[in-house]
């Protein structure tokens, strides 16, 4: 058992000290049955993060870069639009998508303690660079919303614990 203190000051008696018995033994064995539980949780919830990783990703494609902490990604160039519209009789452009291979491309990947949601398209990763460029402006599909994801993410996290402690 733990041994608490309160000190008691001032008043005519002056200083006094008394001492508490508390049992932290209830507050020890949940908190070592969430350890416990946290061994595998990881493992249970990376696959469920790597989906919620490429649902942000999805919704940054959606709404073409315009979410919270992200900019809104700079609209096609003229020559492009023409050119499209020569092969998509409505008009209507969505950045990255109009083959479906870019946005179909994101996909979950998950193990024991890591997820993401990644790219196989080889040219990916040149519209998510930072580097200068003279022709295709920065659209980076990756720029999500990032305190949001991990919001949601600790949720699943904390839930998952708190499932496991109670069993």
């Amino acid at each position: 058992m733990a041994r608490f203190s309160i000190l008691r000051r001032g008043g005519t008696g002056g200083s006094s000290r008394k001492g508490v018995d508390l049992d932290f033994g209830p507050f020890v064995d949940a908190m070592r049955q969430l350890e416990a539980a946290g061994a595998g949780v990881a493992a249970e919830v990376t696959p469920v993060i790597a989906e919620l990783l490429v649902s942000s990703v999805l919704e940054v494609f959606e709404k073409e870069g315009a979410v919270p902490g992200g900019a809104a990604w700079p609209d096609l160039a003229p020559s492009t639009k023409e050119k499209r519209a020569k092969r998509q009789a409505s008009g209507v452009f969505k950045i990255l998508q109009d083959s479906g291979v870019m946005v179909g491309s994101i996909t979950p990947y998950s193990e024991a303690m890591a997820a993401e949601a990644f790219s196989n398209v080889p040219y990916a990763g040149y519209h998510v660079s930072q580097r200068a460029r003279s022709k295709i402006p920065l659209r980076d599909f990756t720029a999500i919303d990032f305190e949001t994801a991990q919001r949601e993410a600790t949720d699943i996290v904390l839930a998952q614990l708190m499932a496991g402690a109670a069993e």
